[in-house]
């Protein structure tokens, strides 16, 4: 990337008589790159400005936000489907996330004292095969609220055969 200091780095070398391909290699970059910068010093952005299929219906995405600032974007895409978009919905979705009221949840923070509360989680974690018997595993995990403890019991269950 050319920056300032590589533009005044290019002029130093040339008023101190080294060639555009001397320059170029000595700073790691393209004979090109020294030429455009030695005729026109200043640092220059090439950043046109991009047309976004979007771009159309923007306005009646921010009147749809307006009405219903809680409107899903799925039902958004739909209406602006039938206006004509055939963009996909990745555009218009990075738009909502910038363009969508930001609201905040409010919570309370539930706490508890030791021993009074306590949470269980139960689950089939798969078999195991002994020859022609399987045994399905499980799994308790309990943690308690006011520490967040964990406890996990493994057990299996009853024999089945094939």
């Amino acid at each position: 990337m050319i920056n300032k200091r590589i533009i005044f780095d290019i002029h130093r070398l040339n008023d101190e008589g080294y060639s555009d391909r001397m320059i170029a290699r000595r700073l790691g970059i393209g004979r090109k790159s020294v030429r455009k910068y030695l005729e026109n010093p200043t640092l220059e952005h090439g950043c046109s400005q991009h047309v976004s299929k979007l771009d159309p219906f923007k306005d009646r995405i921010d009147a749809l936000l307006k009405e219903e600032p809680g409107i899903s974007g799925e039902i958004i895409r739909q209406q602006i489907v039938k206006a004509g978009y055939d963009g996909s919905k990745s555009i218009l979705y990075e738009y909502l996330k910038e363009h969508r009221p930001k609201t905040q949840r409010a919570y309370t923070r539930f706490e508890t004292e030791p021993g009074e509360q306590f949470q269980i989680d139960w689950g089939e974690l798969g078999c195991l095969h002994y020859g022609s018997i399987r045994r399905k595993i499980y799994c308790m995990a309990i943690s308690e609220c006011h520490s967040r403890m964990s406890y996990i019991e493994l057990t299996h269950g009853q024999n089945q055969a094939y």
